[in-house]
């Protein structure tokens, strides 16, 4: 899904797991958004419209995106909710000069912080056939992240590629710490970290002037 002027900063958009591009549909028509970015919002695979089916690494995802970011990035800022967070960075890893700068909402990007829960491990046996498609797909994706995670952070030692984090302390999905861990890991990364302590995981609904500040605060700052 495209949207916006196309002479304008584009602006490709990652959401969470599961989920599909309508999760930032509020985001998109605001005109804070539109009239500075040209909007690329994308089906993950194997959600939605998307017609690869199966579960994939964030390493396979971003290879899978190179095509949409050879078409659109020259450069683009990335945005990504949840595990479209961690997804994010991954593309900015692997595409350091298509990605003007990346942004992480409440982003499982914690190697330590997303080991697998019991309720993931339980759901990897035989049960998982008695559950819809894509939250298999889900979680799946859950239980390889801490693996994937710990791979990314040796990628995003020597980024040159601004990030910006928004985490809430009352995410119930995401540590809180997560993001200082990340930071600690890539100490001369640029760095930026809007945080609350009553911010949920669900910051793109319940905090949309947040994360209209931090695009705003992205494009200025690097003049887009």
């Amino acid at each position: 899904m495209t949207y916006g002027d196309t002479t304008k900063t584009p602006l490709l958009l990652i959401h969470g797991s599961p989920g599909d591009w309508t999760a930032w549909k509020e985001l998109m028509i605001h005109p804070e958004i539109y009239t500075n970015y040209f909007i690329i919002a994308i089906d993950r695979i194997p959600y939605h419209k998307t017609t690869i089916k199966g579960s994939y690494a964030l390493a396979e995802q971003s290879d899978y995106l190179k095509s949409i970011v050879n078409q659109y990035c020259s450069p683009c800022v990335v945005a990504g909710h949840s595990y479209g967070g961690a997804l994010a960075l991954q593309l900015g890893a692997d595409y350091p000069n298509q990605v003007a700068a990346f942004l992480s909402i409440a982003g499982t990007v914690a190697a330590p912080y997303q080991i697998p829960k019991w309720y993931n491990r339980i759901l990897s046996n035989p049960l998982q056939y008695l559950i819809a498609p894509f939250f298999r797909a889900s979680n799946n994706e859950m239980l390889r992240l801490s693996d994937d995670l710990y791979a990314l952070e040796k990628q995003l030692a020597k980024t040159q590629v601004p990030l910006f984090f928004i985490q809430g302390g009352a995410d119930v999905l995401v540590a809180p710490e997560s993001v200082a861990y990340l930071q600690s890991k890539i100490p001369d990364a640029e760095s930026v970290l809007y945080y609350d302590a009553s911010w949920d995981h669900f910051i793109i609904w319940s905090e949309l002037t947040i994360v209209l500040e931090a695009l705003e605060a992205i494009r200025l700052q690097l003049s887009l």
